[in-house]
């Protein structure tokens, strides 16, 4: 099987700015590397796998006949990130491809039973240019993990690839060779290095970068509301105050996913009913490391029988976090008739402040939670997400999205306000587990009354977030009722410590 990708290959320098970016100052300029898949804020550590030398000094493999043929000095890898590797062949002068051909030839398990059975035995891969042309030729397939990234650049080619080279027949070694000469082929007018074993760098825990420059911010998008909204952004202020938002400071939400609704296009699942048809999905910092999202749908949303899930891969990494089945999701946000939780399946994205936080207005269904996002090299959170809205009863009663890429302005440096009621369903600022006749009217004419800790009068208490910690036993705090009458209350106390024992009353 062979795979070939038709490129220009020029020495890259020379297109370059003179000051193009190298952020991790590793000599590779940032648009090289990600054109690479290497990490543009962290310096490879390059090991030589085989110096081959200099023609006419020390290099002892060069063809008999040897006048034009590009001369190989030295063979190098790194590692990326987990099976990500990053070969450099450096040669005696700038590299250039028209005229010249390159091969080189990986033995990707270790076995010369596989792959090629001629005098390149064992041979899995081959990544080559030939007058212009890069490609791979699978000999043994299913190997090589598109898209192909080969280059040239000043006087090396580079070949960036995610294989598991480290977990062959060679434990920690890798079998290759490399052979260049001038096009059409001749023979005696080559260098190469012969079939070689070497030692492989150790593999580098890393998330593995993306291939490419960083996605867009999403637009931020033009919200409105009827409702009391002091800071114009389009998110009513008794929303905001549930989610742990500060109503007096415009929270922008990004445009990040449209998944259109039935009568748009969507389509559903073949036995869709009365699931909630999803449409668009907007994500914004709150402060720090909270986070708000909001998912629109075509009709008002009723959770009476019915669940939302988003989801999430925070780290953006799909080797963390689930494994089977919609792999890479670190948290799952769910609103399930009347209530809102969490699954968690990577507990490093997690904060002190575990809890969730939910509302549903209308047409529109609010997630906020307090996460370690993983941020691009622009300063922007990216994640990838998925969303599922079906009915608790009734199987394929469905709507759902593609896995979709969400990016947005990062962690802004603003304080996070104090939340006093988390982890409800709420609809006009009161707790509404299940919908009644006249539910909206009845629900206008209660109130729902916030105590915030830090207008209490505490006693060996200390504010951590939206809670009060207490540091000295027979700790207090005492808050006034601002008028008189009966109230329904509801405390979470939680196992400050580690933040995993709780009592809800």
């Amino acid at each position: 099987m062979r795979h070939l990708l038709s490129a220009v290959c020029i020495v890259m320098f020379a297109t370059l700015p003179v000051f193009a970016q190298d952020r991790d100052g590793d000599g590779l300029p940032d648009e090289i590397e990600y054109q690479l898949g290497s990490d543009v804020a962290f310096a490879e550590e390059f090991v030589t796998l085989h110096h081959d030398g200099v023609i006419g000094e020390d290099d002892r493999t060069v063809g008999r006949d040897h006048e034009k043929g590009p001369d190989i000095v030295d063979v190098d890898v790194a590692n990326v990130a987990q099976d990500r590797w990053l070969f450099r062949i450096s040669f005696a002068e700038d590299y250039v491809c028209e005229g010249n051909t390159l091969i080189l030839y990986l033995d990707v398990d270790g076995d010369e039973t596989t792959g090629r059975q001629d005098a390149n035995i064992g041979t899995d891969l081959m990544y080559q240019q030939g007058g212009g042309a890069f490609g791979v030729s699978e000999k043994t397939p299913g190997l090589h993990k598109p898209p192909l990234r080969m280059l040239a650049y000043g006087n090396a080619v580079y070949v960036c690839t995610d294989l598991p080279l480290a977990e062959g027949e060679l434990p920690g070694q890798l079998r290759f060779a490399v052979l260049s000469h001038v096009s059409p082929p001749a023979s005696s007018d080559s260098d190469s290095t012969g079939w070689l074993v070497a030692d492989l760098p150790e593999v580098r825990d890393a998330a593995k970068p993306r291939i490419g420059p960083p996605l867009p911010q999403a637009p931020v998008a033009a919200l409105t509301t009827d409702r009391p909204d002091a800071d114009g952004d389009g998110i009513p202020d008794d929303v905001e105050r549930v989610l742990g938002m500060d109503p007096e400071s415009a929270d922008p939400l990004h445009l990040v996913h449209d998944d259109l609704s039935a009568a748009e296009g969507d389509k559903l699942s073949s036995n869709w009913q009365k699931a909630p048809d999803m449409t668009r999905f907007y994500f914004g910092n709150v402060a720090q490391d909270r986070w708000v999202w909001r998912i629109d749908f075509a009709d008002e949303l009723d959770l009476s029988g019915s669940r939302v899930m988003l989801y999430m891969d925070v780290d953006n990494d799909i080797t963390t976090g689930r494994r089977e089945g919609a792999p890479g999701t670190d948290v799952r946000l769910i609103a399930e008739s009347g209530a809102f939780n969490t699954v968690i399946s990577n507990s490093a994205v997690l904060t002190r402040d575990r809890e969730i936080r939910g509302y549903v207005d209308e047409q529109s269904l609010y997630f906020s939670m307090d996460l370690v996002m993983k941020h691009n090299e622009n300063g922007d959170a990216e994640f990838r997400a998925y969303a599922l809205a079906q009915m608790t009863v009734g199987e394929g009663d469905s709507d759902n999205t593609v896995w979709f890429d969400a990016v947005a302005g990062g962690s802004r440096d603003l304080p996070k306000r104090t939340v006093g009621v988390m982890s409800q369903f709420l609809s006009q600022g009161m707790i509404a587990q299940r919908r009644w006749l006249g539910w909206r009217a009845q629900l206008e004419e209660l109130g729902v009354l916030t105590f915030d800790p830090q207008e209490g009068r505490l006693t060996d208490m200390s504010l951590l977030r939206a809670a009060m910690e207490p540091t000295k036993p027979g700790a207090s705090a005492l808050f006034e009722a601002p008028e008189a009458g009966s109230f329904h209350v509801n405390a979470l106390i939680q196992d400050s410590a580690q933040g995993l024992e709780e009592v809800s009353i």
